[in-house]
């Protein structure tokens, strides 16, 4: 469709078409068109596509046609300003510098008196002015999606059941939702809006690990930590704190912004749960241990402490245990120890043994050690131990004998 007059100008073209070289030159050393979205074209590119454009205002001349510049700019749009970095200033700057240096050559073909050179000026005006409506219809277009993920972000906000907050970069608390309003224990946002965030969240025992998780958050972009936090009334709770940046359309960070949510109760319930498991631990053992050094009374006075399996350092420390509380608790006057069950017996063992004579002796009772097989005996004189403080008997029947005549 054609949005002119069908009337033709090509001297008007010709002489535009001639001075394109230099048109191209004052584009290219012209700060304002620098400066806008051409800044993001690599520079070998460059000057084909101001070329390129002004073949396409040479091209919408010959037919009079503004339609060829609204889709040779519809396109350009689409493809450099449908992300991110859209600034509408910046388009209408560019299109302003290339208005500007086509009325200069424009007006220089008015004054050569060109045919029809002042209907080419105005048409030329006519196809920058279509180009900033087209950028305006865009950034319109634009702006309300905006508007509209502002709008989801702050209903998402308003209603979350965890806190929002969002401070700037001077650590100014610029927003906070209901929820962190209950969580921090006030009554109205503006007790929070304006404030130090910092006052708010990092507690003075706080701040090394604020420095740390800081640190991170600026190098991912987002964090998790957890940290307590004191409330207005000056209880505390604990928060898991989810921050991450916010950036604005070219990749700036401008604020920050975190998710808190009071796990104190799961915390609570953390510890409860971990307290439990180690009662449970401790109750295995202490049953373990008993299974391991099981002390059987026999009579009034005599009790008889059975080892099964291989002795190490910590058995060796249940047993004297095992020994001196059941010697005192029965109050008995002889513990037998027998060792049958005993594979191998070495200076580990053998140690362990006299010590635990000792200190039954200590308590007036007496040990009587059995189970003291052949091999058992030649160990025992091979390494040099010296029992001659303690009873021995080759068998348990043989102690438990020893022991009743005793009574």
């Amino acid at each position: 469709m054609t949005n002119q007059p069908t009337s033709s100008v090509p001297a008007f073209r010709e002489f535009l078409a001639n001075s394109r070289d230099a048109l191209v030159q004052d584009l290219l050393q012209d700060g304002a068109a620098q400066l806008a979205f051409l800044k993001n074209v690599p520079q070998a590119e460059l000057q084909p596509l101001l070329e390129q454009t002004i073949n396409v205002f040479l091209t919408a001349l010959e037919s009079q046609d503004l339609e060829v510049v609204k889709s040779w700019a519809q396109k350009w749009f689409d493809t450099h300003f449908t992300n991110e970095t859209f600034s509408y200033e910046q388009a209408v700057q560019t299109i302003a510098s290339l208005r500007q240096h086509l009325i200069a050559h424009s007006l220089l073909a008015v004054h050569e008196q060109v045919a029809e050179a002042m209907a080419g000026l105005l048409f030329l005006g006519t196809c920058c002015d279509a180009m900033v409506s087209l950028a305006d219809q865009l950034y319109r277009t634009r702006l309300e999606a905006i508007n509209t993920r502002l709008r989801s972000f702050e209903a998402l906000a308003e209603n979350a059941i965890d806190g929002v907050l969002v401070f700037n970069l001077e650590g100014i608390v610029t927003y906070v939702n209901p929820a962190l309003v209950q969580l921090f224990g006030y009554k109205d946002r503006s007790e929070l809006i304006g404030r130090e965030a910092a006052s708010l969240l990092f507690a003075p025992e706080n701040v090394r690990m604020v420095v740390t998780e800081t640190k991170a958050l600026k190098s991912k972009g987002s964090n998790q930590w957890r940290m307590w936090i004191k409330r207005s009334n000056g209880t505390e709770f604990l928060a898991q704190n989810s921050s991450f940046s916010l950036t604005n359309e070219r990749g700036r960070v401008i604020a920050e912004a975190g998710f808190l949510r009071d796990i104190t109760a799961e915390y609570e319930d953390e510890l409860e749960r971990t307290k439990l498991q180690e009662e449970i631990i401790r109750v295995q053992q202490d049953t373990l241990r008993q299974i391991s050094t099981p002390l059987i009374p026999i009579s009034d006075q005599v009790v008889v402490l059975p080892l099964i399996g291989s002795v190490d350092s910590v058995r060796a420390q249940q047993v004297l245990e095992t020994l001196l509380e059941g010697v005192a608790f029965h109050r008995s006057e002889i513990a037998i120890l027998d060792i049958t069950g005993v594979p191998v017996v070495d200076v580990q063992v053998a140690n362990a043994l006299i010590r635990a004579a000792q200190a039954v002796k200590l308590l007036g009772a007496l040990v009587v050690l059995t189970g003291i097989r052949p091999d058992v005996a030649q160990t025992l004189v091979g390494l040099g131990i010296d029992l001659s403080e303690i009873v021995t008997r080759s068998t348990l029947q043989g102690g438990i004998a020893y022991a009743m005549k005793r009574r």
